[in-house]
């Protein structure tokens, strides 16, 4: 204990300043944030071998006596401690003040040492704590880490703590706002990461339905991009979404016009997005394959149905 207090009595100083908020803030760099993870780290690791070893009473009597010759108080005990590292996530994420590539540093050190489990027990007790779930979901939005798993849980947990509290409006609010900025993406890939029976993902898939009754094209097209077996998993797990998915795509591709040998279309939704999804479902599950087969006989009966035959020689190649 003796051979390495002069190292962690200056470590801990470190950290402790480091928690002193946005004067301290100022100074931190994306260079830098590594050597203020590595620090709590360290502060961890070593509170953590102290606790495994009966001491902490002796640690904090050490650390007191220090502080004490120091002319400084001990603001924080080692049980405050043992989680350093979460300890300093919550001062960045507090910190409107501080950029979103430090925060977004930090994250990824937390991640790659401590894991995504942590990372969500953690956020589930500052939301708990009644820390602002607007701040924490802005926060996250803006790290630039697009469809991570990391950021969608986050703003999942936001999501349900926010119903919890009586906030399902804001909620819903929230997804109308994304459709309308574009992150249709971003919602989708949230909705893959829960059960079926869970109640922000039907929320979601209830705006997404009623997006696609309208024949949204944004909401077309976001699926398109995604992966066919996240598409076929989504559209599978529930009927309703599924029929109103592929009336809206049989929309778009009866409003589109052959000139000069090309299909085009009015909207953003164009005639490689209808042929790529056509080709995924018809070879998914049988009762999609066959929705879609019986949807594609029918359109070819009807006046002007050179597409669809156009896209049955393509996607049955």
């Amino acid at each position: 204990m003796q051979a390495n207090a002069s190292e962690f009595f200056e470590t801990f100083d470190a950290f402790h300043t480091l928690l002193q908020g946005p004067s301290v803030n100022k100074e931190i760099t994306v260079e830098n944030v590594t050597h203020a993870f590595n620090c709590a780290r360290f502060v961890e690791i070593a509170i953590a071998k102290v606790q495994a070893e009966g001491k902490e009473c002796d640690l904090e009597k050490y650390l007191q006596d220090y502080r004490r010759s120091e002319g400084r108080s001990l603001s924080h005990t080692c049980t405050d401690l043992a989680k350093a590292c979460d300890k300093l996530l919550e001062c960045y994420l507090k910190d409107s003040h501080l950029s979103t590539e430090i925060v977004d540093e930090y994250l990824k050190l937390y991640t790659q040492h401590l894991g995504y489990n942590r990372l969500k027990v953690f956020l589930n007790q500052l939301m708990s704590n009644s820390i602002s779930i607007n701040t924490i979901i802005e926060s996250l939005e803006e790290l630039g880490v697009p469809l991570s798993y990391m950021e969608n849980e986050a703003l999942i947990m936001s999501w349900e703590m926010a119903i919890t509290n009586g906030d399902k409006t804001g909620v819903i609010n929230r997804i109308h706002e994304m459709i309308n900025d574009d992150q249709v993406s971003k919602l989708i890939c949230s909705i893959t990461l829960l059960h079926n029976d869970n109640a922000i993902g039907k929320l979601i898939k209830e705006i997404l339905t009623s997006k696609l009754v309208e024949n949204h094209p944004a909401i077309c097209i976001a699926f398109a991009d995604i992966k066919g077996k996240l598409l076929l998993k989504l559209l599978k797990n529930d009927h309703n979404f599924c029929i109103n998915f592929i009336d809206a795509i049989f929309y778009f591709g009866r409003n589109m016009q052959q000139i000069d040998g090309d299909w085009l279309s009015d909207y953003d939704f164009k005639y490689e997005h209808l042929c790529k999804i056509i080709k995924t479902l018809l070879n998914g599950p049988p009762k999609i394959c066959e929705l879609v087969y019986n949807r594609l006989s029918i359109a070819k009966t009807q006046p002007d149905s050179t597409i669809w035959n156009d896209i049955e020689k393509l996607v049955l190649l």
